[in-house]
């Protein structure tokens, strides 16, 4: 299926096609549950997830790539691998490539490269990070990142945001340039040692150090409480604000999807409170693409029934295109899929 990206038959809505940028003083999205379409599965049984976009001009081809986490387990651990996937078109079918980015394991990475983050650094260099899962018990996880100069190929940077020493983990990164002041700022999920869930910033000016001494706190909550988690960070072109994308998590349980947007790359309690559904999991109306979160518990859907939301891309004046993942039992075993979501400005 390929998702129609074209008017909506609103006369008012379809109007704006002709509006120039920041037209509009109201910022928010209206995204409707049935605009949605399956983008990207391994089919019945597999899990793949943590969708993070890239267009043909960041990455300079005629593709729009997906970049995702894709489960491969040889033992009863998550084995996560990072594969870069296309298609022509936003709305259509992503197809995977044979290979992931990289197979070779680090003692910083040896059981999983998750979460991966996109940035086009400059005309040569392009980098995606990723949460380097090191032991699941004791908890440690790290912000890396691959390199790719020159279209070439995707090499190993290393651990690029040491741990500051409060710091379990330093996972679930998202990576953008601020144009208002240069700096890079990587978004990140900390557990902290005195079991705080925390939302954390830290800026650089060199795409291959994030240096502690800058980390500064966004967002904190007590360990399993209900938190924003899974933040994904994009700047509409169009609206001149920044748009966020997370998960409303239980503990580790995402039941539904939100984004809300704000004046800068992070977000604080207030945008939050503005925050609106980019795909609500309490109904079953496409079996197909998620189970129903109101039937969720441990054997249905493990993770949540929708969860993981990808930054935004922004196709036209008037259209904003976000990615999730679906966790859907139908036709059989359990299956964790990549599926698309289509808003429209109010």
């Amino acid at each position: 299926m390929t998702a129609s990206l074209a008017p909506s038959g609103d006369a008012a809505l379809d109007a704006g096609a002709a509006r120039a940028p920041d037209a509009s003083p109201d910022p928010s999205l209206r995204c409707d549950p049935a605009d949605t379409w399956l983008a990207l599965s391994r089919g019945p049984g597999t899990a793949l997830g943590d969708a993070d976009p890239a267009t043909p001009d960041d990455v300079g081809d005629a593709r729009w790539h997906l970049f995702v986490g894709v489960n491969e387990p040889t033992t009863s651990l998550p084995d996560v691998y990072v594969y870069d996937a296309t298609a022509a078109e936003p709305g259509a079918p992503f197809a995977l490539p044979a290979d992931p980015l990289g197979r070779t394991r680090d003692s910083y990475d040896q059981l999983g490269s998750e979460t991966p983050s996109y940035l086009r650094a400059d005309g040569h260099r392009e980098y995606l990070y990723y949460c380097a899962i090191e032991s699941y018990a004791p908890l440690a996880a790290h912000l890396a990142a691959y390199r790719r100069v020159d279209g070439g190929a995707w090499s190993k940077v290393g651990v690029v945001a040491p741990n500051a020493s409060d710091e379990l983990t330093v996972c679930e990164p998202t990576v953008v340039r601020d144009p208002d002041t240069g700096y890079l700022v990587a978004q990140y999920l900390s557990l902290t040692a005195a079991g705080r869930v925390q939302e954390r910033r830290r800026v650089s000016d060199d795409p291959e150090q994030f240096p502690a001494s800058t980390v500064s706190i966004t967002l904190d909550h007590a360990a399993d409480a209900v938190f924003p988690d899974r933040l994904a960070v994009s700047r509409d072109p169009y609206a001149g604000v920044w748009r966020t994308a997370y998960d409303l998590a239980v503990g580790n349980v995402a039941m539904m999807t939100l984004q809300t947007w704000s004046a800068g790359p992070s977000i604080g309690d207030a945008d939050l409170d503005r925050a609106s559904a980019l795909h609500d999991g309490g109904h079953a109306t496409h079996p197909a693409l998620h189970t129903d979160a109101t039937m969720c518990d441990a054997a249905s859907c493990p993770q949540g029934a929708v969860l993981q939301p990808s930054k935004a891309i922004y196709p036209d004046v008037d259209t904003v295109v976000f990615y999730y993942a679906g966790w859907t039992t139908s036709g059989g075993a359990g299956t964790l899929q990549v599926n698309g979501q289509l808003c429209r400005r109010r």
